[in-house]
């Protein structure tokens, strides 16, 4: 009995450091948005600047928001089942993953008022014919001159992508509601029942990365799959199986398998996408 609640400490543990990991890992994926720093290490931490936003040189329209949606329910609704559970390893880690997800919505959707701005600054004025610059100053990007008069033109435009934006915030939310309010009417197995809903919120999680599948295998183009979170994916999902495994509960373990399943699947189609592009451009075929 000691030597099994040592494991189910040790893996406790282990599974709680690479739920961080798999957390943190999406820094990565903002680092091209950030203004240059001496160090690397610098430039992580930057990363929480707002005036250190850089879309300058950001060739796409921003980091994919739909994995960090994803987490935001996911979060939600274990930090709830830890709380039904008082399992306080539960609960610690998914509040923790549920204030990173705030942060990262937060990151995309500035990047996204940047990046409007920025090319709206860069077309000629409507008024008169000439062109207006983006002043990436101290503060972050920021329109000036003539690009102050004509940014009224554009707001609505702004607008729209602002409610569109707040409306998918409000979406992961109100599911959480519906969930709660779901098991709480129902008072019979209130555990079991948010339980399978965690679980299938955390294999909607899992699988966000692979949501742009199609455009990759199209494009040719692996970046959208974040090689740091896939892999930090698999070793989280690979700890919290053991866990689930050591304590008998099902809810944890089902999830985080299929979990490890869709992050070996990405793994495999980066590679098999980089792989592929490789051998055509030695050949002088374009995929």
């Amino acid at each position: 009995q000691t030597h099994t609640m040592s494991l189910v400490s040790l893996t406790q543990a282990i599974a709680t450091f690479l739920s961080l990991t798999l957390f943190l890992a999406p820094l990565r994926d903002f680092l091209p948005y950030t203004r240059p720093q001496s160090t690397l290490f610098a430039r992580y931490i930057a990363v929480f600047r707002n005036d250190a936003i850089d879309v300058a040189n950001a060739a796409n329209s921003g980091p994919n928001a739909i994995p960090f949606f994803c987490m935001l329910l996911s979060t939600l609704l274990w930090t709830s089942y830890g709380l039904l559970k008082s399992d306080s390893m539960l609960i610690v880690i998914n509040a923790i993953g549920l204030l990173l997800s705030l942060f990262y919505l937060r990151k995309c959707f500035l990047i996204m008022v940047l990046k409007h701005v920025k090319e709206n600054a860069a077309m000629p004025s409507a008024s008169s014919g000439s062109s207006v610059v983006l002043d990436q100053g101290e503060g972050g990007a920021s329109l000036s001159g003539a690009a102050k008069l004509d940014s009224s033109l554009n707001s609505s435009s702004l607008d729209t992508k602002t409610r569109i934006f707040l409306t998918k915030t409000s979406i992961p939310i109100l599911i959480w509601l519906f969930a709660l309010a779901f098991c709480f009417l129902w008072n019979e197995n209130i555990s079991e029942k948010l339980g399978m809903i965690c679980m299938g919120a955390s294999m909607v999680l899992f699988a966000s990365p692979l949501a742009e599948l199609r455009s990759v295998m199209r494009t040719r183009n692996s970046s959208s799959i974040s090689a740091a979170l896939t892999t930090a994916q698999i070793l989280n999902c690979g700890s919290w199986v053991a866990y689930g495994v050591l304590i008998g509960d099902i809810y944890i373990v089902l999830p985080n398998l299929i979990g490890m399943g869709l992050g070996m699947l990405a793994v495999g189609v980066k590679r098999h996408v980089e792989s592929t592009g490789v051998m055509n451009r030695k050949g002088g075929i374009l995929p």
